[in-house]
Protein backbone atom coordinates (compact mmCIF):
# COMPACT_ATOMS: atom_id res chain seq x y z
CA UNK A 1 0.00 0.00 0.00
CA UNK A 2 1.55 3.70 -0.59
CA UNK A 3 0.56 6.71 0.04
CA UNK A 4 1.36 10.02 -1.69
CA UNK A 5 2.09 14.01 0.04
CA UNK A 6 -0.96 16.15 -0.33
CA UNK A 7 -1.01 19.88 -2.50
CA UNK A 8 -3.40 22.94 -1.34
CA UNK A 9 -6.92 22.52 -3.95
CA UNK A 10 -10.53 21.43 -3.03
CA UNK A 11 -9.65 17.72 -1.74
CA UNK A 12 -7.01 19.36 0.67
CA UNK A 13 -6.76 17.45 4.23
CA UNK A 14 -8.92 14.87 2.48
CA UNK A 15 -7.46 11.12 2.03
CA UNK A 16 -8.43 8.83 -1.03
CA UNK A 17 -8.14 5.47 -1.55
CA UNK A 18 -7.60 4.12 -4.76
CA UNK A 19 -8.55 0.14 -5.56
CA UNK A 20 -7.72 -0.05 -9.30
CA UNK A 21 -5.12 -2.38 -10.49
CA UNK A 22 -1.58 -1.11 -9.45
CA UNK A 23 -0.80 -0.51 -13.36
CA UNK A 24 -3.51 2.24 -13.72
CA UNK A 25 -4.14 3.74 -10.97
CA UNK A 26 -0.96 6.22 -11.67
CA UNK A 27 -3.69 8.94 -13.87
CA UNK A 28 -6.09 8.80 -11.13
CA UNK A 29 -3.61 9.37 -8.26
CA UNK A 30 -1.82 12.42 -10.22
CA UNK A 31 -5.20 14.13 -10.76
CA UNK A 32 -6.63 13.90 -6.83
CA UNK A 33 -2.74 14.95 -5.32
CA UNK A 34 -2.98 18.22 -8.03
CA UNK A 35 -6.94 18.79 -6.43
CA UNK A 36 -4.95 18.51 -3.01
CA UNK A 37 -6.03 15.45 -1.69
CA UNK A 38 -3.80 13.14 -0.27
CA UNK A 39 -3.67 8.91 -2.07
CA UNK A 40 -3.41 5.90 -0.57
CA UNK A 41 -3.09 2.91 -2.87
CA UNK A 42 -4.56 -0.56 -2.45
CA UNK A 43 -4.77 -2.38 -5.65
CA UNK A 44 -7.73 -4.45 -5.05
CA UNK A 45 -7.50 -6.21 -8.12
CA UNK A 46 -4.54 -7.17 -10.10
CA UNK A 47 -4.57 -8.14 -13.93
CA UNK A 48 -3.07 -11.21 -15.54
CA UNK A 49 -2.32 -13.19 -18.97
CA UNK A 50 -5.98 -15.72 -18.89
CA UNK A 51 -4.78 -19.25 -17.57
CA UNK A 52 -7.26 -20.20 -19.70
CA UNK A 53 -6.10 -19.46 -23.33
CA UNK A 54 -7.07 -21.49 -25.84
CA UNK A 55 -10.48 -20.17 -26.64
CA UNK A 56 -9.27 -16.85 -27.40
CA UNK A 57 -6.49 -18.44 -29.32
CA UNK A 58 -8.38 -20.40 -31.16
CA UNK A 59 -10.35 -16.79 -31.79
CA UNK A 60 -7.71 -15.44 -33.10
CA UNK A 61 -6.19 -18.34 -35.87
CA UNK A 62 -9.82 -17.58 -37.51
CA UNK A 63 -9.97 -13.85 -36.57
CA UNK A 64 -10.48 -12.79 -40.70
CA UNK A 65 -14.03 -15.05 -39.76
CA UNK A 66 -15.46 -12.53 -37.21
CA UNK A 67 -18.18 -9.85 -38.23
CA UNK A 68 -17.51 -7.81 -35.45
CA UNK A 69 -14.87 -7.63 -32.68
CA UNK A 70 -15.96 -5.95 -29.52
CA UNK A 71 -13.73 -4.23 -26.66
CA UNK A 72 -15.12 -3.67 -23.26
CA UNK A 73 -11.97 -2.05 -21.75
CA UNK A 74 -8.22 -1.10 -22.45
CA UNK A 75 -7.12 -4.05 -20.77
CA UNK A 76 -8.84 -6.21 -23.18
CA UNK A 77 -7.22 -4.27 -26.20
CA UNK A 78 -3.81 -4.57 -24.50
CA UNK A 79 -4.04 -8.14 -23.91
CA UNK A 80 -5.96 -8.68 -27.41
CA UNK A 81 -2.90 -7.00 -29.19
CA UNK A 82 0.24 -8.46 -26.86
CA UNK A 83 -1.77 -12.17 -27.78
CA UNK A 84 -1.75 -11.58 -31.70
CA UNK A 85 2.25 -10.37 -31.48
CA UNK A 86 2.34 -13.68 -29.35
CA UNK A 87 1.04 -15.69 -31.73
CA UNK A 88 2.87 -13.77 -34.70
CA UNK A 89 -0.39 -13.35 -36.01
CA UNK A 90 -0.86 -10.48 -38.85
CA UNK A 91 -3.27 -7.67 -37.74
CA UNK A 92 -4.69 -7.58 -41.05
CA UNK A 93 -6.63 -11.07 -40.40
CA UNK A 94 -9.50 -8.21 -38.58
CA UNK A 95 -9.59 -6.12 -41.12
CA UNK A 96 -12.95 -7.27 -42.60
CA UNK A 97 -14.19 -6.97 -38.72
CA UNK A 98 -16.20 -3.83 -37.91
CA UNK A 99 -14.93 -2.47 -34.10
CA UNK A 100 -17.15 -1.36 -31.34
CA UNK A 101 -16.56 -0.60 -27.91
CA UNK A 102 -17.03 0.68 -23.91
CA UNK A 103 -15.79 4.15 -23.55
CA UNK A 104 -13.86 6.62 -24.86
CA UNK A 105 -10.63 5.62 -22.94
CA UNK A 106 -10.88 2.14 -24.79
CA UNK A 107 -11.92 3.74 -28.14
CA UNK A 108 -8.25 6.13 -27.15
CA UNK A 109 -6.64 2.93 -27.09
CA UNK A 110 -7.52 1.20 -30.16
CA UNK A 111 -7.07 4.70 -32.50
CA UNK A 112 -3.67 4.95 -31.18
CA UNK A 113 -3.08 0.89 -32.73
CA UNK A 114 -4.82 2.69 -35.99
CA UNK A 115 -7.93 0.93 -35.38
CA UNK A 116 -11.21 3.25 -36.01
CA UNK A 117 -14.46 2.37 -33.98
CA UNK A 118 -17.48 1.80 -35.35
CA UNK A 119 -19.91 2.24 -32.81
CA UNK A 120 -19.76 3.75 -29.60
CA UNK A 121 -22.30 4.26 -27.18
CA UNK A 122 -23.07 7.63 -25.54
CA UNK A 123 -23.22 5.73 -22.58
CA UNK A 124 -20.76 3.60 -21.57
CA UNK A 125 -22.19 -0.09 -20.16
CA UNK A 126 -23.30 -3.57 -21.63
CA UNK A 127 -26.80 -2.04 -21.89
CA UNK A 128 -26.28 1.22 -23.69
CA UNK A 129 -23.52 -0.61 -26.24
CA UNK A 130 -26.02 -3.65 -26.73
CA UNK A 131 -28.93 -0.76 -27.65
CA UNK A 132 -26.52 1.26 -29.93
CA UNK A 133 -25.51 -2.39 -31.96
CA UNK A 134 -28.58 -3.47 -32.36
CA UNK A 135 -29.53 -1.51 -36.16
CA UNK A 136 -26.46 -2.76 -37.34
CA UNK A 137 -25.75 -6.42 -36.48
CA UNK A 138 -27.34 -9.39 -38.22
CA UNK A 139 -28.66 -12.74 -37.37
CA UNK A 140 -25.86 -15.37 -38.35
CA UNK A 141 -23.08 -13.12 -37.72
CA UNK A 142 -19.65 -13.78 -35.58
CA UNK A 143 -18.70 -11.74 -33.05
CA UNK A 144 -15.47 -11.99 -30.82
CA UNK A 145 -15.89 -10.45 -27.50
CA UNK A 146 -12.29 -10.20 -25.37
CA UNK A 147 -12.72 -9.99 -22.21
CA UNK A 148 -11.67 -10.04 -17.83
CA UNK A 149 -12.95 -13.76 -16.96
CA UNK A 150 -15.27 -12.59 -14.67
CA UNK A 151 -17.07 -10.06 -16.86
CA UNK A 152 -20.59 -10.28 -16.83
CA UNK A 153 -21.93 -12.46 -19.07
CA UNK A 154 -25.51 -9.99 -19.95
CA UNK A 155 -23.53 -8.69 -23.03
CA UNK A 156 -22.87 -11.83 -24.79
CA UNK A 157 -26.25 -13.22 -23.94
CA UNK A 158 -28.22 -10.37 -25.28
CA UNK A 159 -25.87 -10.76 -28.54
CA UNK A 160 -26.88 -14.18 -28.75
CA UNK A 161 -30.62 -13.42 -28.51
CA UNK A 162 -30.54 -10.91 -31.53
CA UNK A 163 -29.20 -14.55 -33.33
CA UNK A 164 -25.88 -14.18 -33.36
CA UNK A 165 -22.72 -16.50 -32.86
CA UNK A 166 -20.56 -15.20 -30.03
CA UNK A 167 -17.04 -16.38 -28.95
CA UNK A 168 -16.84 -15.02 -25.07
CA UNK A 169 -12.71 -15.33 -24.94
CA UNK A 170 -11.25 -14.20 -21.66
CA UNK A 171 -8.05 -11.86 -23.02
CA UNK A 172 -7.37 -11.62 -19.26
CA UNK A 173 -8.04 -12.40 -15.53
CA UNK A 174 -8.79 -9.72 -13.13
CA UNK A 175 -7.68 -11.63 -9.75
CA UNK A 176 -8.25 -10.51 -5.69
CA UNK A 177 -5.36 -9.01 -3.67
CA UNK A 178 -5.40 -9.17 -0.25
CA UNK A 179 -1.70 -8.44 0.45
CA UNK A 180 -1.34 -5.44 3.17
CA UNK A 181 -4.82 -6.37 4.23
CA UNK A 182 -4.30 -5.54 7.36
CA UNK A 183 -3.06 -2.00 7.38
CA UNK A 184 -5.75 -0.89 5.07
CA UNK A 185 -8.18 -2.86 8.19
CA UNK A 186 -5.75 -0.46 10.53
CA UNK A 187 -6.54 2.53 8.69
CA UNK A 188 -10.07 2.30 9.03
CA UNK A 189 -10.16 1.03 12.28
CA UNK A 190 -7.89 4.96 12.84
CA UNK A 191 -10.38 6.76 10.76
CA UNK A 192 -7.34 7.72 7.91
CA UNK A 193 -9.78 7.54 5.00
CA UNK A 194 -12.15 9.83 3.99
CA UNK A 195 -12.96 8.94 0.61
CA UNK A 196 -13.34 4.98 -1.18
CA UNK A 197 -13.33 5.02 -4.70
CA UNK A 198 -14.37 2.03 -7.30
CA UNK A 199 -13.81 1.96 -10.38
CA UNK A 200 -15.15 -1.45 -11.16
CA UNK A 201 -17.43 -4.54 -9.62
CA UNK A 202 -14.54 -6.58 -9.32
CA UNK A 203 -12.84 -3.89 -7.02
CA UNK A 204 -15.64 -3.31 -5.08
CA UNK A 205 -15.91 -7.41 -4.42
CA UNK A 206 -11.99 -8.08 -4.01
CA UNK A 207 -12.04 -4.85 -1.47
CA UNK A 208 -15.20 -6.55 0.73
CA UNK A 209 -12.86 -9.84 0.45
CA UNK A 210 -9.72 -8.39 1.61
CA UNK A 211 -11.65 -6.34 4.84
CA UNK A 212 -13.33 -9.68 5.87
CA UNK A 213 -9.84 -11.54 5.36
CA UNK A 214 -8.47 -9.40 8.09
CA UNK A 215 -12.13 -8.79 10.34
CA UNK A 216 -15.06 -10.94 9.33
CA UNK A 217 -17.56 -8.39 10.35
CA UNK A 218 -15.54 -5.56 9.25
CA UNK A 219 -17.82 -3.57 7.15
CA UNK A 220 -18.52 -0.95 10.34
CA UNK A 221 -15.46 0.20 9.52
CA UNK A 222 -16.53 1.69 6.44
CA UNK A 223 -19.36 3.91 7.68
CA UNK A 224 -16.93 6.52 8.41
CA UNK A 225 -15.97 6.79 4.81
CA UNK A 226 -17.28 8.16 1.86
CA UNK A 227 -17.64 6.34 -1.25
CA UNK A 228 -17.67 7.43 -4.62
CA UNK A 229 -18.65 4.55 -7.80
CA UNK A 230 -17.71 4.92 -10.95
CA UNK A 231 -20.99 3.93 -12.83
CA UNK A 232 -24.55 2.21 -11.54
CA UNK A 233 -23.04 -1.20 -12.07
CA UNK A 234 -20.37 -0.71 -9.97
CA UNK A 235 -22.63 1.28 -7.34
CA UNK A 236 -25.12 -1.69 -7.15
CA UNK A 237 -22.65 -4.53 -6.48
CA UNK A 238 -21.44 -2.01 -3.15
CA UNK A 239 -24.84 -1.66 -2.31
CA UNK A 240 -25.34 -5.47 -2.58
CA UNK A 241 -22.21 -6.15 -0.79
CA UNK A 242 -23.85 -3.60 2.33
CA UNK A 243 -22.22 -0.79 1.53
CA UNK A 244 -23.45 2.63 1.55
CA UNK A 245 -22.81 4.58 -1.68
CA UNK A 246 -22.57 8.04 -1.33
CA UNK A 247 -22.05 9.64 -4.86
CA UNK A 248 -22.13 7.64 -8.16
CA UNK A 249 -20.38 9.31 -11.43
CA UNK A 250 -22.66 11.25 -13.98
CA UNK A 251 -19.55 9.78 -16.72
CA UNK A 252 -18.37 6.55 -16.12
CA UNK A 253 -14.86 7.90 -16.89
CA UNK A 254 -11.69 8.25 -14.28
CA UNK A 255 -12.55 12.17 -14.78
CA UNK A 256 -16.01 11.28 -14.46
CA UNK A 257 -15.66 10.12 -10.70
CA UNK A 258 -13.11 12.33 -9.86
CA UNK A 259 -15.47 14.93 -10.85
CA UNK A 260 -18.06 12.84 -8.38
CA UNK A 261 -15.77 12.85 -5.98
CA UNK A 262 -15.53 16.64 -5.90
CA UNK A 263 -19.10 16.78 -5.10
CA UNK A 264 -19.22 15.21 -1.66
CA UNK A 265 -19.53 17.46 1.20
CA UNK A 266 -16.48 16.94 3.57
CA UNK A 267 -17.39 16.23 6.58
Amino acid sequence: MSAGKENRGPLSGRKVLITRAKNQSESMARKIRNLGGGVVEFPAIRIAPPKKQKVLDQALYRLDTYDWLIFTSTNGVHFFFQRLRELDLDIRRMVGARIAAIGPKTAETLEKKGIQVDVLPGEYRAEALAKALHSRIRPGERILLPRANIARKWLALELERSGCHVTDADAYDTLPNTREAGTLVEMLRQGCLDILTFTSSSTVRNFVEAIRSVEPEGQHLLRQAQIACIGPVTADTARELGLRVDVTADCYTIDGLIEAVLRLPQI
